[in-house]
């Protein structure tokens, strides 16, 4: 004789489901969370090749034609969903810089980096490390740059001497892995800009603030600035369409890092 069982239920229990449910969206958001990681890789690498490769049709135009160009050379020929803009510069230009001014104006160069963030790189959580925080110049001989990367230079100051410099910053620790390119690309700029902005090499006085007869040399004022000349300078920007509030940029000798022209 044939007992009649009753089927068991071969289905899932709402609890079952759930768990399966939760364990697909984990799963799902560390999938979206590393495609997001390596698409933003992917964008900053095309960016950064898009700079330094229109960088170098700059440098060639300028050694065909004696100064940079004042559009994009046709040759320049950006990554699709990347557009790149040059940007004319608005740096004041000093005609006859003396001796006492250029100090000054290395002085002011270098105050105006700082208050532009080119002292500032990024640490291995994403916070900000300022390597550089101050420019002073405590007599007529010297001047100290103070942060995480302190230095005092003392006069006579050539480029060579900066250059130097840029080569012998230590590469920082695994916590600030963007402490030497940030300290370089700021000498770099500095060097780069007093040549543009109608200094010069050496620098042989840095006046003193706190200046008294027999204690370091009066200040000089600057010149009334003019507009750059035409062709002596310029800033490169790039952006990606997928991250268009995050721009990047480029000036002449210098490295491709974000920022805004």
């Amino acid at each position: 004789m044939n007992r009649w069982v009753p089927q068991q239920n071969s289905g899932f229990t709402i609890v079952e489901l759930l768990i399966v449910i939760v364990v697909i969206g984990i799963l799902a958001a560390i999938t979206l969370v590393a495609f997001n990681s390596v698409q933003s890789r992917a964008i900053r690498t095309t960016i950064k090749n898009d700079l330094m490769q229109a960088a170098k049709h700059m440098e060639i135009a300028k050694t065909i034609d004696g100064h940079y160009p004042t559009a994009l050379p046709v040759t320049v020929k950006p990554s699709p969903k990347v557009t790149l803009s040059l940007i004319e510069s608005s740096l004041p230009y000093y005609d006859r810089v003396s001796a006492v001014q250029n100090g000054v104006l290395v002085a002011q160069i270098c105050q105006d980096l700082i208050n532009e963030g080119f002292g500032q790189g990024v640490n291995l959580g994403g916070g900000t490390d300022a390597y550089i925080t101050g420019c002073g110049n405590w007599n007529h001989g010297s001047m100290q740059v103070t942060g995480w990367e302190s230095k005092v230079f003392t006069t006579p100051v050539t480029e060579a001497t900066f250059s130097d410099y840029i080569v012998s910053v230590p590469a920082g620790d695994a916590w600030h892995p963007n402490q030497q390119s940030t300290v370089r690309g700021f000498y770099q700029e500095l060097i780069n800009r007093l040549n543009a902005q109608g200094g010069s090499f050496p620098i042989m006085t840095f006046w003193d603030s706190w200046a008294t007869p027999g204690n370091g040399v009066a200040k000089e004022e600057l010149p009334s600035a003019t507009p750059i000349e035409s062709g002596a300078y310029y800033c490169l920007r790039a952006v990606h369409s997928v991250s268009a509030s995050s721009p990047w940029m480029i000036r002449p000798g210098g490295s491709a890092r974000k920022g805004n022209c």
